[in-house]
């Protein structure tokens, strides 16, 4: 047990079985290594600068840390700081837990945080203010929890791997748009949500939160399921509030719900994929689906259709006008005046809920000419010609009618 004031420094290895202290401790230098074989307990705080902390067990740190240069902690089963101003840590990894807290100040990760032990390991950083992620979040199969007042932060080559990644805070601002994200579940319950990763995201539950509840949510994925029970709810009052972009990955509603994405007032929310083939949408509908559009080229500020709304890649292949009798007979006898009228029915739609109504169908369908009372007797194809036009699909011929003139039957007498 250390009670005065103790500073380490020197190159080589200083071992001590376990380290009660309260006192500030210093460990200082590049070549000083301070081992603690059963863990040690810092109620006074610890400043470490360039050296290195090791060990096993567990590493409590309260009240005052600060660390600086190439400082690294390593080897602990759990590693817990908590201080009441800023807290900038460096790199940090351990067995089971790594717990940051600043009660009254922000975080600062400025070197890589890391758990090893699987499912069971949690990375768990609490900010009175914000975070900044300036360094990876590694938990592997473990989970990421993520509490914050205020903006939460990645900066450009950090990036967040974990099977799941809770996000809370009332106020907390979450902007982790690294491209290089391995998410591969998420929750949340905060204010505002922008998350990016580079696979395939799913929203359910983790760490006792199930789905994701903020003022503003934005995911950029390469796909979206939204797990059994789950539902994504964004509550401002107006504007893009909710908007998911899967690139060219699949949007899958498995929530068990025909609304599994809720927003409030005046707001909306805009779903792009690449495809509809790719989608899942389960009884979902929207105000509208638009083509030919990505995120990037038709973006949310940009969109003109109102309320919510399927936005696709691609640009869908031509619809078929399959020519069918309206009304009237469909067929005549030699010499009879005909009283067919033509219509149509649309086929090969790209998307489930477009329909002749919701495309933006105007025009007068032309069909080739039905025959006559003089028109020989025989089989004739009736096809439409065109005169039809949509704001979001071609149209061109389908099937034909098969139209008869039957023979007339002669007395002889």
């Amino acid at each position: 047990t250390a009670s005065p004031y103790l500073s380490i420094s020197g190159a080589g290895v200083f071992t001590a079985n376990k380290i009660t202290t309260y006192e500030r401790i210093d460990i200082v230098g590049a070549s000083t290594t301070f081992q603690l074989l059963a863990g040690g307990n810092f109620n006074s705080g610890l400043t470490l600068s360039d050296a290195v902390l090791t060990g096993a067990g567990n590493l409590v740190i309260d009240s005052v840390f600060s660390r600086s240069g190439s400082a690294t902690i390593s080897g602990f089963t759990n590693v817990s700081i908590t201080t009441s101003s800023n807290l900038i840590a460096g790199a940090i990894s351990a067995a089971n837990q790594i717990a940051l807290q600043s009660t009254t100040g922000s975080l600062s990760i400025d070197g890589n945080l890391a758990t090893t032990g699987g499912a069971a390991s949690t990375i768990k950083l609490d900010a009175y203010s914000g975070i900044a992620l300036n360094a990876n979040l590694n938990s592997g199969s473990g989970k990421v929890l993520l509490n914050a007042g205020g903006s939460v932060t990645q900066a450009a080559g950090s990036n967040i791997t974990t099977s799941g990644l809770a996000l809370r805070g009332m106020s907390g601002n979450y902007v982790l748009d690294s491209s290089s994200n391995a998410i591969a579940k998420l929750a949340a319950d905060t204010l505002d949500v922008n998350v990016t990763t580079a696979n395939a995201l799913a929203v359910g539950s983790v760490d006792g939160l199930t789905g994701l509840v903020a003022n503003k949510v934005v995911l950029n994925t390469l796909g979206l399921s939204i797990d059994y029970g789950a539902s994504i709810t964004a509550n401002a009052s107006s504007g893009n509030s909710l908007v998911v972009n899967v690139a060219d990955g699949a949007f899958s509603n498995n929530s068990g719900s025909t609304s599994p994405l809720i927003v409030t007032g005046e707001g909306r929310w805009l779903v792009y994929s690449g495809t509809p083939a790719n989608n899942s949408k389960n009884g979902m509908t929207s105000n509208f689906r638009h083509y030919a559009g990505t995120y990037a080229t038709y973006a949310p500020n940009t969109v003109s259709e109102t309320g919510n709304g399927f936005i696709y890649g691609i640009t869908p292949g031509a619809l078929q006008a399959n020519t069918i009798v309206a009304s009237g007979s469909g067929s005549q006898v030699y010499g009879d005046t005909p009283n067919t009228i033509l219509g149509y029915t649309l086929t090969g739609f790209a998307d489930n809920e477009d329909n002749a109504s919701n495309i933006g169908l105007t025009g007068s369908a032309g069909f080739t000419a039905i025959p006559n009372a003089s028109s020989s007797f025989g089989n004739y194809t009736l096809s439409y010609t065109g005169g039809l036009s949509s704001t979001q699909y071609g149209i061109s011929a389908g099937l034909g009618y098969s139209y008869n003139v039957g023979a007339r039957p002669i007395t002889v007498t």
